[in-house]
């Protein structure tokens, strides 16, 4: 009666491959808790990101802007210099 229990060790076998899935169903558990927590940083990243680079556009406008100015004053200056 005994060997109609565990069949030739398949009983114990059987209990090891249960324990193996279950580990495996745990590691895989906490693998998607991590990608979600990566997920969630990478959008904080990505909002910040934008931000900053709106920011820089914003100043790189304005900094064209300065530049294209004076520039022009510059030649305007110059060109009436030239014209006395």
């Amino acid at each position: 009666m005994g060997e109609d229990k565990n069949i030739n060790g398949w009983n114990e076998w059987g209990k090891y491959v249960l324990r193996a899935l279950e580990k495996a169903d745990v590691d895989r558990m906490e693998t998607k808790k991590e990608i979600t927590e990566i997920r969630q940083q990478l959008q904080k990243l990505e909002i910040h990101f934008a931000k900053d680079i709106s920011s820089l556009k914003t100043r790189s406008a304005i900094w064209g802007a300065i530049t294209g100015f004076i520039a022009t004053a510059m030649l305007t200056i110059i060109s009436l210099f030239i014209k006395k």
